[in-house]
């Protein structure tokens, strides 16, 4: 074998090394996943996925939770199906927000999520979750109305490395039950929670900072983490977490994650 060779030898073996690197790649999302501890076969899988935190490397993985899940196939819950909607809500009291449409993905991951919600959520007087632009709070990731009947959620809701879909509905949901409860209602949770009378400062700890804003962002965080996060409400704010227990019963929990059978 020539000098010649040798080198033609050497520079293929380079090409190939770069070539197999690049074709097989570590897949980044993949690692993202394993690396979690969520077990692809386990019941929450969806949801546990859609929790994991991320970062700027990271902030799109979230979308590839049915691939990273091996749940069961299921058809949408019609009555969720049916709530989410196209166009501006009708009694939206923010003129200069500006309405969007549903992609197929986004429908996806919103139907993945209310699938599991417990059914008592379904009385809620809830006229429709609509998809919006953005918020005229530019950060904020979802929005209800003051009578808790319409719900928005922005385009901050999705590929976020500070906060997941999965917990933008249901802090969303949250204000939808705060406010469909009656003034005595409310006043109870103030007072088992010691707020003052302005609802603007409490003792104790709370499960986020943004739970620290109001009464009212303080309730629908503490009933997402009861959906989502349970054993950390019960021991950060165990007030928040009995009084929840005593209003919805500790079955109130999310169902079994699916797939949407149409995906």
């Amino acid at each position: 074998m020539t000098i010649l060779d040798v080198n033609i030898v050497k520079l293929l073996s380079f090409v190939l090394a770069i070539f197999s690197r690049t074709v097989f790649a570590e897949d980044p999302c993949l690692t993202w996943f394993q690396s979690s501890g969520v077990k692809s076969d386990g019941k929450g899988c969806l949801i546990s996925c859609d929790l994991i935190p991320k970062d700027m490397s990271s902030f799109d993985c979230s979308d590839r939770c049915d691939e990273f899940c091996k749940a069961k196939k299921c058809q949408p819950n019609p009555y969720w199906k049916n709530k989410l909607k196209n166009g501006a809500p009708k009694n939206w009291n923010l003129p200069t927000e500006q309405p969007a449409n549903w992609t197929d993905l986004e429908m996806t991951q919103m139907m993945t999520i209310l699938n599991q919600l417990p059914d008592q959520l379904e009385s809620f007087p809830l006229d429709g979750i609509y998809r919006m632009k953005k918020s005229v709070d530019i950060i904020n990731p979802g929005s209800t109305s003051d009578d808790g009947k319409e719900i928005a959620i922005y385009d901050r809701a999705f590929h976020s490395p500070f906060w997941s879909l999965s917990s933008v509905v249901t802090h969303e949901l949250g204000h939808m039950v705060f406010q469909s409860m009656g003034a005595a209602e409310k006043q109870k949770y103030i007072d088992v929670l010691g707020w003052n009378k302005k609802g603007a400062i409490r003792p104790g700890e709370f499960v986020s900072s943004t739970a620290k804003d109001d009464v009212n962002e303080d309730f629908a965080e503490n009933f997402s983490f009861f959906l989502l996060n349970r054993d950390i409400l019960k021991s950060k704010v165990p007030k928040a977490y009995g009084w929840l227990v005593q209003k919805f019963t500790a079955n109130f929990k999310l169902k079994d994650g699916c797939k949407n059978e149409n995906n």
